[in-house]
């Protein structure tokens, strides 16, 4: 007798190379540590033009900070309108002086740090009058003052003049050269005339 002969099925071959898994032998890619979606969060284009936004209005504040606490300690003529030097001492009031002589009504307050004052003044009147500091240049000298064109400094520097004034509200301030008391006059004229006069000793 002899054996039939086994004939393959024509879809055999075809049944056979689909059930391959060709991937099993293809190289495999390295994946990345950080997915795709967080990476595409993190590092697009639009978030990187955001960061280096934010980055350079950073460096700017800086900058403005410095520039601006450098100002503050220099001598200056600026938008205060002030001439002299700004100071940061605290301030403790010491005396107001209330002025009512002659239709010139006001006052001014007297502040004092650790070695400097502060007067403060507020006058006002409807005639012109004149207000005038003295003080003795070898204990005292100007620290601040407004950059005002009625406001006259003495050629050897022993008072501060506020001429033709109705309307005063201004502050100028003294540096004390010495540790003991410290003497200021105060006097306001009116048509040459003196009105009113002050002594302080501080």
């Amino acid at each position: 007798d002899t054996i039939p002969e086994n004939v393959a099925s024509e879809n055999l071959k075809k049944r056979i190379l689909n059930s391959i898994d060709y991937n099993m032998y293809q190289p495999k890619q390295s994946k990345s540590f950080i997915p795709e979606s967080i990476s595409k969060i993190f590092f697009g284009s639009k978030v990187k033009t955001a960061m280096s936004f934010g980055l350079v209005l950073i460096i700017r504040g800086i900058l403005f900070s410095a520039m601006f606490f450098n100002s503050a300690f220099k001598d200056l003529v600026g938008e205060n309108n002030t001439i002299g030097t700004i100071g940061l001492s605290e301030m403790k009031l010491l005396e107001s002086i209330n002025i009512n002589s002659e239709n010139i009504l006001g006052n001014i307050n007297i502040e004092k740090g650790k070695n400097e004052y502060k007067f403060s003044i507020d006058i006002n009147s409807p005639e012109k009058y004149k207000l005038q500091i003295e003080f003795d240049p070898e204990y005292i000298s100007l620290k601040n003052y407004p950059a005002k064109n009625y406001i006259v400094v003495s050629d050897n520097q022993s008072s501060v003049i506020f001429e033709n004034s109705t309307r005063l509200t201004d502050e100028i301030s003294f540096i004390s050269k010495n540790n003991s008391t410290d003497k200021f006059s105060i006097k306001i004229l009116k048509s040459d005339n003196k009105v009113f006069e002050k002594e302080l000793i501080l």
